[in-house]
């Protein structure tokens, strides 16, 4: 009996001792378990993404979340330059005239601007490429891009000579050309033959960031739009910067129709004498139902886009005056500037020369300008001089000169030719 009590507990203790091995090891097949589940679900899914296709392959058009888009509309006074950044990218468009280089300067940098990837200049204008060969030198773009208009001014040769001395070489792109700007693009849409002129030759740009279109195109006048229509371009647009500054030498209802802007900005300055913006203008965007920006009224005028809705800094004009021509736009005149033109450092061209003429002085200012110079003083303070010898007994100076035809130069230049 002993025996077999004694027989029992020892298979009772060997049941126990076997139950209690069994949980300690149970664990290790779980984990086993566990890892080889994470491995086959490694597998599965490498299988997965092998089987099917990226949005790229599978032709998906599902579009990558866009960032935000911005296009400053500098004033400048009378002329243009637009400032785009996207995706810590800089574009800069026209410079304004030569005077507003650090103006440009200071302002890129105020954007927190350090480099720019594109300079273009629409063409060779002095109220358009002014101020690039500032921009050129402080922000060293990757690429230049210039109208083949070649000119002979000054200020053209200035953003050449920039050009080469930061050795970035000129870009005289074609019609079609695609150029990326961050989550944004631009393409050369014009111009699509050359012309004889420089403001037809502008180089026509048009700037897709998502669904919104921004198009510049330069001084292109009603010849240059309507071979553009005619060639079927596409230039379906969201924001229009109206040509020639809102000269009525340009935008023609066909081109407006074309591009059928929601928004117009106008690049002029106040009190111009040009009359900048046209009566003409200023009623067929009207009547089309577009809403106008002005820098001669509001100041930079700056839009943002985050591809689907955009954003103003400010609300559009609705003053619809035209600029003013003539005496009416300059009836403060003191030494070929208004007095609101004093104030901004702003000097326009108010006289012409008479025939036969060859340097023309300011006798308010003392400055110098070649008798060709678009900025002469008006009559009544002009003195005329056949020579620049002449010119300096009358104390007529190089240090003083007119920097936008700069006759020291022109006369060195011809020289050494």
């Amino acid at each position: 009996m002993k025996n077999r009590i004694w027989i029992s507990c020892l298979v009772l203790l060997l049941c126990l001792g076997g139950c209690g091995h069994k949980q300690e090891t149970a664990p290790a097949p779980v984990e086993s378990q566990v890892v080889q589940s994470s491995e086959a679900q490694a597998t599965a899914s490498s299988t997965l993404s092998e089987s099917i296709p990226s949005s790229a392959e599978s032709g998906s058009t599902v579009p990558e979340p866009l960032t935000e888009l911005s296009v400053h509309y500098i004033d400048v006074g009378q002329g243009a330059a637009t400032l785009v950044l996207c995706d810590g990218e800089a574009m800069l468009i026209d410079g304004g005239r030569d005077e507003k280089g650090t103006l440009i300067q200071m302002y890129l940098k105020k954007q927190g601007v350090t480099k720019l990837k594109y300079v273009i200049g629409s063409h060779p204008d002095g109220d358009h490429v002014g101020g690039l060969d500032v921009a050129i030198y402080k922000f060293e773009p990757k690429v230049i891009l210039l109208s083949n208009k070649d000119s002979d001014a000054n200020t053209y040769r200035d953003v050449l000579d920039m050009a080469d001395a930061i050795g970035v070489p000129v870009t005289h792109p074609e019609p079609g050309d695609v150029f990326p700007l961050g989550s944004a693009e631009f393409t050369v849409a014009g111009p699509i033959r050359e012309y004889e002129g420089s403001n037809n030759n502008s180089l026509v740009i048009l700037l897709t960031h998502g669904e919104k279109r921004f198009l510049f195109c330069g001084d292109a006048e009603k010849s240059a739009e309507k071979d553009l229509v005619d060639a079927g371009v596409d230039l379906d647009a969201d924001v229009y910067l109206t040509g020639h500054h809102g000269s009525a030498s340009s935008t023609t209802r066909t081109f407006l129709e074309a591009m059928s802007p929601e928004y117009a900005v106008i690049s002029c300055g106040e009190g111009n004498p040009y009359g900048h913006p046209h009566a003409e203008v200023l009623d067929l965007l009207r009547e089309s139902g577009c809403k106008v920006f002005r820098t001669d009224e509001q100041g930079s005028v700056i839009v943002t886009s985050d591809g689907k809705t955009l954003t103003w800094n400010c609300a559009p004009s609705e003053t619809g005056k035209p600029g003013e021509t003539g005496m009416a736009a300059s009836e403060a005149i003191t030494g070929g500037e208004t007095e609101t033109q004093k104030e901004k450092g702003e000097k326009w061209p108010t006289g012409e020369a008479p025939d036969g003429a060859v340097y023309v002085g300011n006798t308010r200012n003392q400055k110098l300008h070649l008798a060709t110079c678009d900025s002469l003083p008006v009559e009544k303070n002009q003195i005329l001089f056949d020579s620049l010898e002449e010119a300096e007994r009358k104390g007529f100076t190089e240090e003083n000169q007119c920097q936008q035809c700069q006759p020291f130069y022109h006369v060195r230049t011809k020289e050494g030719e």
